[in-house]
């Protein structure tokens, strides 16, 4: 009997420090991913510029923010990307510090920014995508995943984007080539599904954006799935 005693105290025991253990694993990483970093910086971006979930273009892009957009940034810095901050201080994704700076754009790099614009949309040949402007839409990422067999190189993205109106043909098409651009090329098969705010994500989306290899494929606007939201 009083091994059986000692043997259930023992058990006891390493319950106990089991429970501790899970316990302070639990405090750590939970406490970790929620972090608020301090030394908080208001930077301004110079450029359209992508915001990664890690510090190098290797990571997958969670949002584009336009030229001049407030961004809350701290002093943890790796390979030339600089940690962007949530407005809860807590961490958000990097970005280059290379397109930042710390006061707002002034008036003349805002007219250098459109101007520049102009001149580039002259520039693009009948292969391009055409527009007045370069503009990309601010978004991010829902979700991201291959389809089809095991053996189809196909892929889609899914994002929802951030206007108060109705997007351009142009700017949709713009904004799915960036993202096409940035690590898809190698895809038989990419299509980027776009949403607008107050939209379902669970059904279909409203813009439609499809690329082979070679470049956009196909384009499509799907009015009907705007009924029952503002944009109706």
């Amino acid at each position: 009997m009083k091994t059986v005693g000692k043997v259930l105290k023992m058990m006891g025991i390493l319950v106990l420090l089991f429970f501790i253990i899970t316990v302070i694993y639990l405090v750590f990483t939970t406490g970790s991913s929620k972090r608020k970093y301090s030394n908080v910086t208001v930077m301004y971006p110079i450029t359209n510029l992508n915001i990664r979930k890690g510090p190098s273009t290797n990571y997958d892009i969670l949002k584009v923010v336009e030229p001049n957009s407030k961004l809350l940034t701290t002093d943890s810095v790796s390979n030339n990307f600089i940690m962007v901050l949530n407005d809860d201080s807590t961490k958000y994704g990097w970005t280059s510090i290379k397109y930042l700076q710390a006061k707002p754009l002034s008036d003349i790099q805002m007219k250098n920014l459109e101007r520049k614009g102009k001149s580039e949309s002259r520039r693009e040949n009948v292969t391009d995508i055409k527009s007045k402007d370069n503009k990309i839409l601010e978004y991010k990422i829902i979700n991201k995943s291959k389809i089809g067999l095991s053996s189809d190189n196909k892929a889609v993205i899914r994002i929802l984007v951030s206007v108060d109106e109705l997007p351009s043909e142009n700017e949709m098409k713009n904004t799915a080539t960036v993202i096409w651009k940035n690590g898809n090329r190698s895809w038989e098969e990419f299509t980027v599904f776009i949403y607008l705010p107050g939209m379902d994500l669970k059904n279909s989306a409203y813009g439609i954006v499809e690329f082979t290899p070679s470049g956009l494929s196909n384009f499509f606007i799907n009015k009907s799935n705007l009924y029952g939201t503002k944009w109706e």
